[in-house]
């Protein structure tokens, strides 16, 4: 039995339209192109730009990110400091130790 890969199913072309020349440009210098796209079923999606809640929220999350990274990071040099003054004791309680044992044979 032979594979025959599957043909695929191409969608309609987008269709460019350019603006008319024989019309002056446009005053802004922006272009005139219209772009549609023709799907069906499809869905639409509406951005609209952030408005003030939104963006005292934002500054209030990276706040709270910041902080905790500072925190942690605190925090991390901390234990740092702590397990060099425990190694620190060690090597220090091993060689006094070993004077205190060599005093004695």
């Amino acid at each position: 039995m032979e594979h025959r890969p599957t043909p695929l199913r191409h969608g309609a072309e987008p269709e460019i339209i350019p603006p008319d020349r024989s019309e002056a440009p446009p005053r802004n210098g922006t272009s005139q192109v219209w772009i549609s796209f023709n799907r069906q079923g499809g869905s639409r999606t509406y951005t609209l730009s952030p408005g003030a809640p939104a963006i005292m929220v934002a500054l209030l999350f990276g706040v709270l990110m910041i902080a905790i990274f500072v925190v942690v990071f605190a925090t991390l040099l901390v234990w740092i400091v702590v397990a060099g003054a425990v190694i620190a004791l060690l090597l220090l309680g091993a060689m006094l130790l070993r004077r205190i044992r060599g005093y004695r044979r």
